[in-house]
C-alpha cells in the first residue's frame, strides 16, 4: 500500500514537472501593431507626408531548436499618405462633343489623401536568446503584400480653366457650363489599382513568460517596400475634361499623372511602416523526459 502511494506521488510529481520539460516545437501567435504606415510617394514636385495605420494578424513559428525558428503568417495592414501640390498647370487636346480644342488648366492648393488595405504574408527567421522569464528576440525576413482596397480623395481649392480653339484662333475663359472659368472647392474620390508589394522586414523585442506555454512579446518593427507597386503607364492629366458634363471635372491620382513637363508626378510608390508590435504566443510541443520518468517509475515498482 505504501509503495502504491509512493508511486502515485511520483506520478503526480512527474506531471507537475512536465511544464519544465516541454521542448517548444512551435508557437501559435496572435499579434497587433501600429505606428507610421504609409505608401511612400517619390515625388517630382510637391510635398509628401507619411500617415499612420494599424495592423493585426496570426502566425505560427516552428522551432528547429530553443533559439532558432521560422515564422509564417498572414496579416492585415492599413496605410495612409497625404500629398500636397502647391500649383500645377497643364494642357492637352480634347473634344467638347463637337469641335476639338486644347484644354488648359491651372490649379493651386491640390491635396490628395491615399488610403490602402493590404493582406501581407510574412516569412521570417526567428531568433531568441535563452531565458526563463524574459528573452530577447529578433525576426528577419520579408513579406509580400496583396492590395485589397486602395482609394484616394482629391481636393482642389482653386482651379482656372480655358479652351483654345486653333481653328478660330480663340481662347475661351467662359462660359462655366462648358467647363471654362474659375472654379472652387473641387472634390473627387476614386479607386486606385496597385501591384503586389515585396517588403524587407525586421522586428526586435522582448519575450515575457506569463506562465508555462504562454508568452507576451513587445517589440519594434519596420517594413520597407522593395518595388514600385504602380508600374503601368503614368501619362494621365491630373484634371480631366468631361465632355458629357463639362463643369464636373474628374481628378486623377498623382500616382498616374504627369506634371507640366510631361514627367510623372510620382516616380515610384511603395509601402513603408514602423512602430510597436504586441504578440501573444501559445506554445505547442512534445514532452521531454516523459519516457524516462515512466521507465524510472516502472523500475521502482518492479523492485
Amino acid at each position: 500500500m505504501k509503495r502504491n502511494i509512493f508511486i502515485l506521488f511520483l506520478s503526480v510529481l512527474s506531471v507537475c514537472k512536465l511544464s519544465a520539460q516541454v521542448q517548444e516545437k512551435g508557437e501559435v501567435i496572435v499579434y497587433f501593431g501600429g505606428g507610421i504606415s504609409s505608401l511612400y510617394n517619390d515625388l517630382s514636385l510637391g510635398k509628401y507626408d507619411m500617415g499612420y495605420g494599424i495592423n493585426g494578424g496570426i502566425g505560427y513559428t516552428h522551432f528547429f531548436n530553443k533559439n532558432l525558428g521560422i515564422n509564417l503568417g498572414v496579416e492585415v495592414s492599413e496605410y495612409a499618405s497625404d500629398i500636397n501640390l502647391p500649383q500645377l498647370s497643364g494642357r492637352y487636346m480634347t473634344n467638347d462633343g463637337t469641335d476639338p480644342f486644347e484644354f488648359r488648366y491651372h490649379m493651386t492648393g491640390h491635396e490628395e489623401k491615399q488610403n490602402a488595405v493590404f493582406v501581407n504574408i510574412p516569412l521570417m527567421l526567428y531568433l531568441q536568446t535563452k531565458g526563463d522569464n524574459c528573452r530577447f528576440y529578433t525576426m528577419l525576413g520579408g513579406k509580400f503584400g496583396l492590395p485589397v482596397k486602395v482609394d484616394y480623395e482629391s481636393d482642389i481649392p482653386s482651379l482656372a480653366t480655358s479652351g483654345y480653339y486653333e481653328q478660330w484662333n480663340a481662347e475661351l475663359f467662359d462660359p462655366a457650363f462648358m467647363g471654362f472659368g474659375n472654379f472652387e472647392n473641387i472634390h473627387s474620390t476614386s479607386d486606385l489599382k496597385l501591384d503586389i508589394a515585396f517588403m524587407a522586414s525586421v522586428e526586435i523585442g522582448l519575450k515575457w513568460r506569463i506562465w508555462d506555454g504562454f508568452y507576451i512579446q513587445t517589440g519594434l518593427f519596420a517594413d520597407y517596400g522593395l518595388n514600385d507597386i504602380y508600374q503601368k503607364d503614368k501619362n494621365d492629366n491630373l484634371v480631366v475634361y468631361n465632355s458629357q458634363s463639362p463643369a464636373d471635372f474628374r481628378i486623377n491620382s498623382v500616382v498616374t499623372s504627369i506634371n507640366d513637363q510631361n514627367q510623372p508626378i510620382v516616380n515610384k510608390i511603395f509601402p513603408v511602416s514602423g512602430g510597436l508590435k504586441l504578440r501573444f504566443s501559445f506554445a505547442t510541443g512534445d514532452i521531454l523526459g516523459r519516457e524516462d520518468t515512466r521507465s524510472w517509475t516502472l523500475k521502482y515498482y518492479e523492485k
